[in-house]
């Protein structure tokens, strides 16, 4: 049966060589028309002329890509967030640290702007995992959501798990990520992951099947150019191929998301503080273990975890295993003195100037909504704290 299917094959190969043939035949019959009408010309006779085809207009030159927009702080900016900064702290009971000894505030920093682009971004663009701490409606999921459709349209997010007993309340957050129904657990449990990560299994599979579909398909094309008959291949080929369902496809593979990279995976989890999940510990904590190995799973797939609590550090919170193997971390205000300084214990480097970390998190959550965004893997200090997800903060020293 394989050995039909391959001869019905190489027979329409054949019919695309001839219709390959008769092109040639036509370029030689122009060619032979071109030394008859050299023949003429030596003749000394007029030979018909063929009207002068219109040169095709030149494409417009690409326009050149707008550099990002670096805004530096006037001196009557600098002076208002002072102004907020010293307010801030000195409303925090115990006050936080000074950066400086001396009575004026130091010299906050340098704000580097642009627009949100892929280029702005690309750093945050590579599988990590995020806990995302803020009180209830302080913009979570926008921040979320708006990253997510820059890593969509830059082709780094290609399926969504969502985890959260409040998906009905964010369907509109989901829809518009086209998250699919199969993908959505709104009971977070052990036996929700265990779903994710055979969905990921899934997806490594697939992949592999791609990978194989295209080596085959290869080697039947590379086996019909050298014009072998059907009873000529390979046995482990042909069986292969039937498989795989190549002898009846007259077209090369295709991956499913309509690239040639491996597929992107996301998992979410919000409001889980308090759930089961989440209080679990230890080598038993089927959390714990998925973002230990989340690039690891799916056969080295991999996944992007998003970890949305309300509390830093309180019980039934992300545990501490977690916190200290994320790559990046999103706060918005808090009025507890303890949970900030708790973030500066987990999150300020010894690298930098003490206080720099106090200082980017008062002026990045100043705006309604406004969070810091702080990069833990980054060896680049300009690039450690952000406000929002565009605007680098540098402190200065």
């Amino acid at each position: 049966m394989a050995r039909e299917k391959a001869a019905r094959l190489l027979e329409r190969r054949r019919e695309l060589a001839k219709g390959a043939r008769d092109a040639k035949a036509k370029q030689a019959a122009e060619k032979r028309a071109l030394q008859a009408v050299k023949r003429l010309q030596e003749l000394g006779a007029e030979p018909p002329k063929r009207p002068e085809p219109t040169p095709p207009s030149p494409p417009p030159a690409p326009a050149a890509p707008a550099a990002p927009v670096v805004h530096k702080l006037d001196p009557e900016v600098k002076a208002y967030i002072r102004a907020k900064l010293q307010k801030y702290l000195a409303q925090q009971q115990p006050p936080l640290q000074q950066a400086s000894s001396s009575s004026s505030a130091p010299d906050v920093l340098n704000l580097a702007r642009g627009r949100v682009t892929q280029q702005v971004n690309q750093e945050l663009m590579s599988m990590v995992m995020q806990q995302i701490q803020g009180y209830r409606g302080a913009g979570k999921g926008v921040a979320i959501t708006s990253m997510l459709r820059q890593m969509k349209r830059a082709r780094c997010c290609d399926r969504v798990f969502w985890l959260s007993p409040t998906c009905q309340s964010n369907k509109a957050y989901l829809d518009e990520l086209g998250v699919k129904d199969a993908d959505k657990h709104d009971s977070p449990d052990n036996g929700a992951i265990d779903a994710v990560l055979a969905a990921v299994d899934e997806e490594a599979r697939e992949w592999q099947r791609y990978q194989e579909e295209k080596e085959v398909w290869a080697q039947l094309q590379r086996a019909m150019r050298r014009g072998g008959e059907a009873a000529s291949l390979p046995p482990a080929l042909l069986m292969r191929a039937e498989r795989l369902g190549l002898l009846e496809s007259e077209e090369p593979p295709k991956y499913r998301y309509s690239k040639d990279t491996p597929c992107v995976l996301h998992v979410v989890f919000d409001d889980c503080q308090g759930t089961r999940l989440m209080s679990s510990s230890g080598s038993k904590s089927k959390l714990t273990n998925l973002c230990i190995r989340h690039r690891h799973v799916g056969d080295g797939l991999g996944v992007t975890v998003w970890l949305c609590v309300q509390s830093w550090c309180a019980s039934g919170s992300v545990p501490r295993a977690i916190r200290e193997n994320c790559t990046g971390a999103l706060v918005w205000k808090t009025p507890q003195a303890k949970m900030v300084e708790k973030m500066v214990e987990e999150l300020a480097t010894g690298r930098e100037r003490e206080g720099a970390f106090e200082e980017a998190y008062a002026v990045a959550t100043e705006p309604q909504h406004g969070f810091l965004y702080v990069d833990l893997t980054t060896s680049d200090p300009s690039k450690r704290y952000r406000s929002g997800w565009d605007a680098y903060i540098v402190p200065d020293g």
